[in-house]
């Protein structure tokens, strides 16, 4: 649940940037151990490709969006608010399709 001024929002980015940073970290330890010429090397090459380009993705996008927040909490509020709507809309659909269904079934 978010919390008032998005505070939640701004745990989750700092999550996510530890998270990120920790691939990158890891992607470190996988370019020591090619450089150690230990076996595998395929494995090591496609773990530290994809620890590399998942790590910055989350570095940059938690960084951005920790940025935008700081600099306007306004838009946490928005954020919220476009959240609660599509919560409601799913809820309504879901709630029509169940009608619809029954009607099917009371049809046949």
């Amino acid at each position: 649940m978010k919390e008032k001024g998005g505070r939640s929002d701004m745990t989750s980015y700092s999550l996510r940037l530890v998270a990120g940073l920790y691939l990158l970290y890891l992607d470190y330890s996988l370019i020591k151990e090619w450089n150690n010429g230990n076996a595998n090397r395929i494995i090591i090459a496609v773990a530290t490709i994809l620890f590399a380009v998942v790590g910055i993705l989350l570095v940059v996008h938690s960084a951005r969006n920790m940025i935008r927040l700081n600099k306007n909490p306004q838009i946490a509020q928005a954020d919220e608010e476009t959240d609660n709507i599509e919560k409601e809309n799913i809820a309504e659909i879901s709630k029509n399709e169940e009608t619809n269904d029954l009607d099917i079934k009371d049809n046949d």
